[in-house]
């Protein structure tokens, strides 16, 4: 099995990869072969503040690429746009309000980050 790690944006960020509980640590732009058979189990994690995930395969010859949820980051900043249009447009919002707001929307964000931050999608 080949595992890429693909992460353009933080290039200090580790990768770790397991295989029957030895681990690999991968940096971003490197790649893994890992001897893997019928009943191993592989997962990885991306940093210290994400979770541990399970690959799914079903040939030893498959191959991974591991990177960001860039579906979970575009929608992230699709709503600070948003929400920075409504405070443009509502000019004197309570501070509290938006204090709360934002101590809020980042707590959502990094526990998402956490769960479903870093995926790892087939390579054809």
């Amino acid at each position: 099995m080949k595992i890429f790690y693909e992460n353009p944006t933080s290039m200090r960020l580790k990768a770790n990869v397991w295989l029957n509980d030895e681990m690999h640590e991968l940096a971003a732009g490197q790649s893994l072969d890992l001897p893997v058979n019928r009943g191993d189990q592989v997962s990885f994690k991306v940093g210290r503040f994400s979770a541990k995930h399970t690959l799914s395969y079903q040939s030893p010859q498959a191959s991974f690429a591991i990177q960001p949820n860039k579906t979970l980051q575009t929608a992230f900043f699709a709503v600070v746009f948003v929400l920075v249009m409504a405070l443009f447009f509502v000019k004197n919002p309570p501070t509290t309000l938006v204090t709360i707001g934002v101590v809020i929307g980042l707590i959502l964000y990094e526990a998402m980050m956490y769960f479903i931050g870093y995926r790892a999608r087939p390579k054809h």
